[in-house]
């Protein structure tokens, strides 16, 4: 017989009743270990065979021994098994959420804690859950999101195109911080706005509304924004440019926490009162997700109100 007519012509039953017969070498309690009838489980044999064309094992009294086939048959079979219970397995994996490939988009200057606290407690409870973290601009990441490359993204919302075709939720707010390097002049003095205003500044464009409520801040307590801007969003620049130099930068409060316990620059004690970003989280819209996904939102979730709290 051709493999084609012969895998039409197989059941997973007649693989089952294989494996007993191996285990065990008697047809009655082979029969009644799956449920059937021991006529039942003599036809399936004789069935499988037929289509076959070999004798898979030698009858006596003692009970049914595998010939060479039905050794070859008996191990085939339990690969077969295995290979579907694995399938059992996945799936239902799948459909619990508990393993899958996530793919998350970032921006390069938020979710320094929400983002690897989510992923840690994720793991802890799924550690065969795969998760694909990018870095991007916004415009990068959500193009890549409504193409279908990212399964979500979490970032600070900026106004544009795109946003018609996505859900947007905002997990928290974060507050902002003044840094330096640790040479600066300046390093852990309480200064004011009016005294900072006309230094060199590492700044977002003017088009992102971290930068518009700064300037906004700037001009209303001291009558100027900042001109001397060198307008960057990388982190990874950033860090360097104000370690380095006389810059002075704004990073999230949580960023700021994280590289100042590191030596790597210093909060100044001056006030960014009502300086807020808020970290959303942004979805396709009309979009299934996978149940890998929807657990890993809740964990964000989860995560976001404990920041907010602390």
């Amino acid at each position: 017989m051709n493999p084609p007519a012969l895998l039409r012509r197989l059941k997973v039953r007649q693989l089952l009743l294989l494996r007993a017969l191996a285990e065990n070498g008697n047809l009655r309690r082979s029969a009644a270990a799956l449920g059937l009838t021991q006529p039942a489980a003599t036809r399936m044999v004789q069935d499988l065979e037929q289509a076959l064309g070999l004798k898979l094992f030698e009858r006596s009294p003692r009970g049914m021994a595998p010939t060479q086939y039905g050794e070859a048959m008996i191990r085939h079979a339990g690969a077969v098994l295995a290979d579907l219970d694995s399938a059992r397995e996945e799936l239902a994996a799948l459909a619990e959420g508990s393993q899958g490939r996530i793919a998350v988009g970032t921006l390069m200057s938020t979710s320094t804690l929400l983002l690897p606290r989510a992923i840690a407690r994720a793991k802890a409870g799924a550690p065969r859950l795969q998760l694909v973290l990018q870095e991007g601009t916004h415009e990068q990441l959500l193009a890549a999101l409504l193409k279908g490359d990212l399964d979500l993204m979490l970032g600070r919302v900026l106004p544009g195109s795109g946003l018609d075709a996505v859900n947007v939720e905002v997990l928290y707010r974060e507050e902002f911080r003044v840094v330096c390097g640790a040479g600066h002049p300046l390093a852990r003095r309480r200064a004011k706005l009016v005294e900072l205003v006309d230094g060199p500044w590492i700044l977002p464009a003017p088009h992102v509304p971290l930068r518009q409520r700064l300037d906004a801040l700037f001009l209303a307590q001291t009558g100027r924004r900042p001109m001397d801007v060198i307008e960057s969003v990388s982190l990874n620049t950033n860090l360097t440019l104000l370690r380095e130099s006389r810059a002075l930068g704004v990073l999230p409060a949580e960023t700021a926490k994280q590289y100042g316990g590191l030596g790597m620059l210093v909060e100044l004690k001056v006030s960014l009162k009502g300086i807020l970003g808020p970290v959303a989280l942004v979805t396709r819209r009309n979009h299934a997700r996978s149940p890998a996904a929807e657990n890993f939102i809740g964990t964000l979730r989860a995560v976001a109100r404990e920041l907010q709290r602390g």
